[in-house]
This record gives C-alpha cells, structure tokens and sequence, in this order.
C-alpha cells in the first residue's frame, strides 16, 4: 500500500509569501495616492456645493430683511482661510467688502487633512446672485489641496455670472 504525501513545503509557502509581499509593496503606493485623490475630489465637490447653497440663499433673499447697524443685507459669502480646513458662510452690507467677518452664519470643514491654498472671500449679491467681488487669491478659484503639500490641488472655478463649476484637471497649488 502506497501512501501519498498531501500538503506544501515549506519552501513552496515562503515563495508564495514572497510574491505577496512584493505585489503589496507595489500595489499599496498606488492605492494611497487614489485614497488622496478621492479625498480632494470629495473636498471640491463639497466646496462647490456650499458655494451653490451660499449662492441659492442670496438668490431666494434670505435674510433680506435684516439689517447690519442700519445698513440692509445685500450680500450672502463664504470666507476662506489660508492652510486652514475650515471656512464660514456670512451675510454682509457690501460696505466692506473685504470683511469677510461681518455677520458670520455658520461654518464648514472640509474633509481630513485637505485645506484652502489661498484665503479670502467669495461675496453673492442678493440681487441677482452674482457674484461681487473674489478676493480669493490673484484668480476666481478656489483652490483645495493635501495640507503640508503643494501639489495635485483641485479647483473650483466662479465666473462673474455666478456659475460654478469644477476645474477638470489637477492644478497647481498657486
């Protein structure tokens, strides 16, 4: 009677684990930069968004009828900080329009480690939800990227018709 041997070697198991262990280390990079890539896709769309119901709430007048000291409301906005996560949503007279602070809202954060490149404000006129005014950097966009890095940015674009849209391709953080 012949017995038959069932199982591995040992040196078949260590080969195995060895391709593993190589593919891992080639794969994991790879799913960590589309782990980033999602998060700022993620960080735009969420930016774009807000910027749409910022722009929603000057278009139907809310808050029309308030007053700062005795100046009407004229302005609805969203302030960007500078290398910060978080941004504020505001209603303002126009008299200063590069107080982005004049009756602050509420807030927002954006998704973990992903910040503003360039602060400033956004300002939408309640008149007809246009948009008055960016002082967000030299440009109309705002841009999102990984704290720490300036590279692979996302952008979200206004123009002074008040569209907002996503800018397609990755930009650069400046």
């Amino acid at each position: 009677m012949k017995v038959s041997a069932q199982g591995f070697t040992l040196l078949e198991l260590l080969i195995v684990v060895s391709i593993i262990a190589v593919m891992s280390g080639a794969i994991l990079p790879a799913f960590s930069q589309y782990i980033d890539n999602q998060g700022s896709r993620q960080a735009q769309e969420q930016v774009k968004s807000d910027l749409r119901t910022t722009q929603n709430r000057a278009l139907t007048g809310s808050a029309a009828d308030q007053f700062i000291g005795t100046d009407p409301v004229l302005f609805w906005g969203l302030a960007f900080t500078n290398d910060s996560p978080t941004y504020s949503y505001f209603i303002s007279t126009g008299n200063a329009t590069d107080d982005c602070s004049e009756e602050v809202k509420g807030s927002y954060t954006l998704p973990e480690n992903f910040v503003f490149k360039h602060g400033g404000c956004v300002f939408f006129s309640m008149e007809d939800g246009d948009y008055n005014g960016v002082s967000i950097g030299s440009s109309n966009r705002v841009i999102i990227g990984l704290s720490g890095s300036n590279t692979n940015c996302k952008s979200v674009v206004l123009n002074p018709a008040g569209l907002i849209q996503n800018y397609t391709t990755n930009s650069n953080c400046n």
